[in-house]
């Protein structure tokens, strides 16, 4: 055997035994360490308490009026089997005998996640060809949560405005439920799902849309900002404990790490 074949044998062997003590480090790493240290790479899915489309029909002065059916592929892009996308018409302004005011509510829920950049209507509207005409964060009061959802009295919302392609503007408003807690920014929803310490995780967009039907048999126009919000907060109000009461609270969650 020739001294290169003997030094090339001698190189090769010490890369498998690098390669090996990788590996085996890795799984001490992997069975060992993390469980001790209660670190999830992999998180545990948290189921919803109810469906959502078991939503009431009728709540408060609001009654449905149409369910969206989506299309297969926009099911796919959206992530998740768990929403709904109802229209909801506000009976006041019926028996006002004024121009029906509606409310889209879309809700989206998703859970088992370790690492992903939620949804947000930003990008479809945008991709439908809508330009982005200015965002910015405002604050909604819902003072009748219990106690389990005290932070949800008073929280921030997402308000992006739209120049829509037929020359009207459109206000649409949007949050998150982060394992049971409120949270606007969607990278701040990404940098929950991606902590480590943290075995249970969900989150849900709750977004509100308002419209003004234009006549009997007429199309639906957004809203004025002004207008749009009063009533997307009203609705929100009015409707918050029956979306966030499916989902799991914060103390749920909590009870849910502390038995891990």
């Amino acid at each position: 055997m020739t001294s290169g074949s003997s030094w090339k044998r001698y190189v090769g062997s010490g890369h498998t035994l690098v390669a090996a003590g990788v590996l085996v480090v890795g799984a001490i790493v992997w069975n060992v360490v993390l469980p001790s240290l209660k670190l999830a790479l992999v998180k545990e899915r948290v189921d919803l308490h109810a469906p959502l489309t078991g939503f009431p029909e009728k709540i408060g002065p609001y009654e449905l009026i149409h369910k969206a059916e989506l299309r297969e592929d926009t099911i796919e892009l959206l992530g998740t089997e768990d929403f709904i996308s109802w229209l909801y018409v506000d009976t006041r302004t019926v028996e006002a005998g004024l121009p029906p005011v509606m409310v889209r509510l879309h809700v989206a829920y998703y859970t088992g996640l370790r690492d992903a950049v939620p949804h947000v209507p930003d990008n479809c509207y945008i991709a439908s060809g809508a330009t982005a005409a200015g965002a910015d964060t405002t604050r909604w009061q819902a003072p009748e949560m219990p106690e389990a959802w005290a932070a949800w009295r008073d929280v921030e919302v997402h308000r992006s405005r739209f120049a829509m392609l037929d020359g009207s503007a459109s206000t649409v408003f949007y949050l998150f439920n982060v394992n049971g807690r409120p949270m606007t920014d969607r990278w701040d929803v990404r940098g929950e799902l991606a902590d480590f310490r943290k075995k249970y995780c969900y989150y849900a967009k709750i977004e509100l849309t308002a419209y003004r039907q234009t006549g009997p048999k007429g199309g639906l126009v957004p809203l004025e900002a002004e207008a749009a919000e009063a009533a997307c907060e009203a609705f929100f109000s009015d409707t918050l404990f029956g979306i966030l009461s499916r989902m799991a609270s914060a103390e749920e969650i909590q009870a849910l790490e502390a038995s891990r």
